[in-house]
């Protein structure tokens, strides 16, 4: 089982008695995150949400509690989806400061908060007969070479490595590699979203040969389930016997 004080754990800058501000709303703190009381509160956490793709179970199916219709219908090919906000504000907020304007400062305050969620996870199932064993490793969703290039950074990798950091479970950011740039999702429909993604990822070398059965993919935001979707069925068919998917929030999606 994991150690959960890996949780509580801070570096020698975080011990330092220095004031911080709050992300959302600036007020001035002394506390190991920069977040204050009030706007954790605030959090459009979502509390009950289908299992396989993190959306808002506002009535619960009474065929399946723990899924939304279309997942009964299609179920997502990775295993399990875990998300903790809707994306509405502050949380659509400090995504897009973070991906889109490099503000590092919102990025660590949602990453760690999903990796204390993460470590819960993982404590309460791991010994669970129906959960293969801990994840072998991260794999944040990849960027292309020009994107990479364009934003400067690759978001899903920041929040892998404060994950990698609470839970000590390795990133991989060389396993899965994007073969071509794509348009971006977010300017697409659902049906043109899932072609855009195919056979848009490939293996660096065989997941055989590094012995992995159980990964997590990592990302920031869910919406149709398209990306994950593309990266889990390239993992899978490689001899992946499990795949999760771990990200902030959930995007509704109309098409």
């Amino acid at each position: 089982m994991l150690n959960v004080a890996r949780a509580n754990r801070l570096t020698w800058l975080d011990k330092l008695p220095l004031p911080r501000i709050c992300v959302v709303c600036g007020t001035a703190l002394y506390k190991n995150i920069s977040l204050c009381d009030y706007c954790n509160t605030r959090l459009p956490w979502i509390a009950e949400k289908c299992a396989g793709c993190g959306v808002p179970l506002n009535d619960r199916s009474k065929h399946s509690p723990t899924a939304c219709g279309r997942c009964i219908i299609n179920p997502p090919v990775f295993d399990s989806c875990h998300v903790l906000f809707a994306y509405e504000a502050p949380v659509s907020k400090l995504i897009t400061r973070f991906k889109y304007g490099a503000n590092f400062a919102d990025g660590l305050v949602l990453s760690t908060i999903l990796s204390r969620e993460f470590i819960r996870y993982l404590n309460e199932t791991h010994s669970s007969a129906d959960v293969l064993s801990l994840p072998q490793q991260l794999i944040p969703i990849p960027l292309h070479p020009q994107r990479l290039r364009e934003r400067g950074f690759n978001q899903a990798l920041e929040i892998a490595l404060t994950l990698s950091r609470f839970s000590g479970i390795a990133v991989n950011n060389s396993l899965v590699y994007r073969t071509r740039y794509t348009p971006s999702q977010s300017q697409l429909n659902a049906e043109d979203r899932s072609t855009n993604l195919k056979r848009a990822f490939k293996l660096k070398e065989p997941t055989t040969s590094l012995n992995l059965k159980h990964l997590v993919i990592v990302d920031d935001v869910v919406t149709t389930m398209a990306t994950g979707n593309a990266i889990a069925e390239v993992l899978k068919s490689a001899g992946v016997e499990r795949v999760d998917f771990w990200a902030i929030a959930r995007a509704s999606f109309h098409p």
